[in-house]
């Protein structure tokens, strides 16, 4: 697609409404987990929806790994060629690489085989869940990969198909089984596998215009060299969950890691938001950054996405505590602060998601790497040493630290190799105004014993109020995006 002839508002105006296609499509995928979230935990005790969690994050980790950056790297060079054919010959090659990864993965994973299944088996008794873990992972490699081909082709409805379809799938597998079979832990993962099994031939099936024979292998050299650092970073990205868990487990008990990984889950409220605009993000992005007057439109987007999931982040942490106490089994400890904890790391990430997009545009990607390493560690030690103290409160707040981390250091080197005209201040002052209303509500609980019911209202007024002063000026007025003006 052609931005070049947009005005600023069409293309926040395309931004917008393709945030709103793929954000249905996200919020109902997301939305079905977390209804699936309440039959499971009045199904399974804390400590099985703990093992069930682990595995999860096991599964999550060993697909990253297969992947190796490999979907970022396709996009970035999709974007380069203009021509069909060139574009059908890159995914053609991409796939046979993205082959290439999962059996090499598998090698991998057969050479420690024995030790990863005596971690995992201190866990449960149980080596055919482990199996069924690593089972689920090239399947939901072909289904990554398709929904990433049409998520960039803009073909909208075939990707809503297969990732709505997906879950909702399984959801209906899973309460079925829990409703009329009283399935085990196993039968959970075999439900899955099958599901993923399946939906991995539609997603092929959907992408097929793009396959073809490849003529030759000449992507694969600037495919690996792009991708090679992107998947080590993904890996660093997905071991944070990992030692999670892992922390928590050892240290605390699989009961409370059951109490966090609820809460954790309970984040994909936001994460629906996130991800909805980071889907819509780099294709738009990498579309528009050739674009003489493109750094106009993203300091726009930063501005309004920042005051957006920091007031989100308000609404959610005042809502979900209310709804989770009506809808979750008492067996489980949902802690509010631990909650909001993790809602403002979550924003933290998609601003960082824009502030570091000029690393994708430099084509140096060992930036995200190093960035992933250093943040991932100062994650990992802020985590280790807060949970004796603040229990799983620590590891939220471990986790978030690392996310700052990464935050400003990912803005430090998107300047440093592709400088952008960014007005940071406006985003830093919105952030501050949250952040004081936030401990606000928290000091007005502890010390005064003021009922977050009231309070988290009033913290939601005054952070509108000071969005409609501040940022919502005259010369620009969100519904004139809509009418295409130039």
């Amino acid at each position: 697609m052609d931005f070049s002839t947009f005005s600023n508002y069409q293309k926040l105006n395309f931004l917008l409404k393709d945030t709103l296609i793929y954000g249905i499509s996200s919020a109902l995928t997301k939305f079905t987990t977390l209804i699936l979230l309440p039959i499971l935990t009045f199904h399974f005790s804390p400590l099985e929806f703990g093992i069930i969690d682990y595995f999860l994050i096991l599964i999550q980790t060993f697909v990253l790994f297969l992947v190796f950056g490999l979907e970022s790297s396709v996009a970035r060079f999709f974007y380069q060629y203009e021509e069909v054919d060139e574009r059908k010959e890159l995914i053609s090659q991409s796939i046979v690489l993205q082959s290439i990864f999962i059996f090499t993965g598998y090698l991998i994973l057969y050479l420690f085989y024995d030790q990863l299944k005596i971690q995992t088996n201190s866990l449960i008794d149980s080596s055919i869940i482990f199996f069924l873990s690593i089972a689920h992972a090239p399947f939901m490699v072909f289904i990554n990969f398709s929904s990433s081909i049409l998520k960039w082709s803009f073909n909208q409805k075939k990707f809503i198909v297969l990732s709505l379809g997906v879950v909702l799938s399984n959801f209906i597998l899973i309460s079925i089984g829990i409703f009329f079979y009283d399935i085990s832990i196993e039968d959970f993962f075999i439900i899955s596998l099958i599901n993923n099994i399946l939906f991995s031939i539609i997603g092929i099936f959907l992408i097929k215009e793009w396959l073809i024979v490849p003529s030759s292998f000449s992507f694969f050299k600037e495919l690996f060299l792009f991708s090679a650092p992107l998947g080590l970073m993904s890996i660093f990205s997905s071991l944070t969950p990992f030692f999670e868990r892992l922390i928590i487990i050892n240290k605390i008990g699989l009961f409370q890691n059951g109490n966090f990984a609820l809460i954790s889950k309970l984040g994909l409220a936001l994460m629906v938001i996130v991800s909805a605009f980071q889907t819509s993000w780099g294709p738009f992005s990498l579309s528009t950054y050739k674009n003489k007057d493109s750094i106009k439109s993203y300091n726009l987007i930063l501005i309004y996405f920042t005051f957006g999931i920091f007031l989100a982040v308000l609404i959610l942490s005042w809502a979900i505590p209310i709804f989770s106490d009506l809808i979750f089994s008492d067996k489980y400890d949902i802690a509010g602060d631990v909650l909001s904890i993790i809602f403002i790391g979550i924003a933290l990430k998609g601003v960082s998601w824009i502030l570091e997009i000029g690393i994708s545009f430099s084509k140096k990607t060992i930036y995200y790497l190093i960035i992933y390493l250093v943040s991932f560690f100062i994650g990992l030690f802020s985590m280790y040493f807060l949970i004796d103290s603040y229990e799983i409160k620590g590891i939220a707040i471990g986790t978030c630290i690392g996310i700052i981390s990464k935050l400003l250091m990912g803005y430090y080197f998107s300047q440093k190799t592709y400088p952008l005209k960014w007005e940071i201040f406006p985003a830093l002052e919105i952030f501050v105004c949250f952040l004081v209303l936030y401990i606000a509500v928290y000091l007005l609980k502890t010390s005064f014993n003021i009922n977050e019911l009231f309070t988290y209202p009033i913290s939601i007024l005054a952070f509108l109020v000071y969005g409609k002063i501040r940022f919502i000026r005259e010369d620009f007025n969100l519904n004139e995006i809509f009418r295409n003006k130039n």
